[in-house]
């Protein structure tokens, strides 16, 4: 009669009974996670991308440091502090580098991908920051995304949340520069997406014919049409039309689908970055 080894019989018992005690499997492994990448790469405030490559498989490759941020309970997208870290009651919950993840491939300069092992819970709020250096305290310039609610593991791209250079200078307050004279603080042109230091990037208006309006969009931002019939100092402004956020930059257009019978109509276009 064939039998089974003593210690094997006894291997076999523990599996069995580590598996079928508890009326459910004792092992489990969560495979959730939540991608995050720039599918296009990350710009300097020069212009020039973001310097990086993959540290797994090229030695002495320092990338310029990118954070993944979560919104705090006031609901706000803080600004980083003056040392580059984290403000308010924003947290960071990852860190990686520029072209961690990427082939070490010139080409594929200023770009990363990394994942969240497990991923936030659903609801959470987060956002990219990048700075120019592998460290706050090196850097000169950060640049930020807007934000991304968890809705379930998938991917996170920041290049879609607006993130396209560092072009805002760190320890300094954009609410009180206006780098390129052109009348918006660096802080507008943060919300805008436009360039701080280029006067002839801003947020404008490209034309109106009466009906809609035409304007530049821009990638990570929301439009929203607004119109009142009276202005004054009280004045409540109605939204009309949305549009975004934008996953592209690229002209849009914006019109009034029912203007009021009034003898006076003012319309004008509110950008947010969400």
């Amino acid at each position: 009669m064939n039998t089974i080894p003593y210690r094997t019989w006894i291997a076999r018992g523990l599996l069995v009974a580590a598996l079928l005690g508890s009326g459910r499997p004792a092992w489990t492994q969560d495979l959730r996670r939540l991608d995050v990448t720039a599918s296009v790469g990350i710009r300097d405030e020069n212009g020039m991308l973001l310097a990086g490559a993959n540290p797994d498989v090229t030695t002495n490759a320092a990338g310029c440091l990118v954070q993944i941020l979560s919104v705090g309970a006031n609901g706000v997208a803080e600004l980083p502090a003056p040392n580059g870290g984290p403000s308010g009651d924003d947290v960071v919950v990852a860190t990686t580098v520029i072209g961690k993840g990427i082939a070490p491939n010139i080409a594929l300069s200023g770009r990363f991908a990394t994942s969240l092992y497990p991923p936030p819970p659903v609801g959470a709020r987060l956002y990219a920051r990048v700075f120019n250096a592998p460290d706050p305290a090196s850097a000169t310039h950060w640049g930020q995304s807007a934000t991304w609610v968890v809705t379930a593991t998938g991917v996170m791209d920041v290049s879609a949340l607006g993130l396209t250079a560092t072009h805002w200078v760190r320890g300094a307050d954009p609410h009180h520069l206006d780098r390129d004279g052109d009348g918006q603080s660096d802080y507008a042109e943060l919300i805008a997406n436009t360039h701080p230091a280029d006067a002839n990037d801003r947020f404008d208006l490209l034309a109106f014919d009466g009906q809609q309006f035409r304007l530049s969009g821009r990638v990570g931002r929301q439009y929203t049409l607004q119109r009142t019939t009276q202005l004054s100092s009280a004045t409540v402004w109605e939204d009309i039309a949305s549009v975004g956020p934008l996953v592209l930059s690229g002209d849009l257009t914006l019109h009034d689908p029912a203007p009021p019978a009034a003898p006076n109509v003012f319309y004008r276009v509110r950008v947010t970055m969400p």
